[in-house]
């Protein structure tokens, strides 16, 4: 086949510019069928928020859990003075007596 055959030869800066150009086509590429084909592998997100807004805190990791340090309206990170402890706090699901 010769679509793919040049008539004569390319000077060193097109030959440079080619390869340029094709690379980058070549990651145009990939990067667009990689957008159309991804798939979404958060299934958390899926869910209806009424499903999610009576949940408990998920564990961190085997042994303990989440805890909101205030759960008072004023206590949103916006709205709390200087100083203010404001978030999640890690604590042992046995509350931290040190029972196993």
């Amino acid at each position: 086949m010769n679509l793919f055959r040049l008539r004569g030869s390319l000077s060193r800066g097109q030959a440079v510019v080619l390869g340029l150009v094709g690379v980058v086509l070549f990651l145009l590429l990939w990067r667009l069928l990689a957008e159309v084909f991804a798939v979404d592998v958060n299934h958390e997100s899926q869910r209806p928020a009424e499903e999610r807004s009576g949940e408990v805190a998920p564990a961190v990791a085997e042994g303990f859990r989440l805890i909101d340090i205030d759960t008072r309206p004023d206590a949103v990170q916006e709205n709390a003075p200087v100083g203010t402890e404001v978030g999640l706090q890690v604590q042992p699901a046995d509350g931290g007596r040190g029972e196993v």
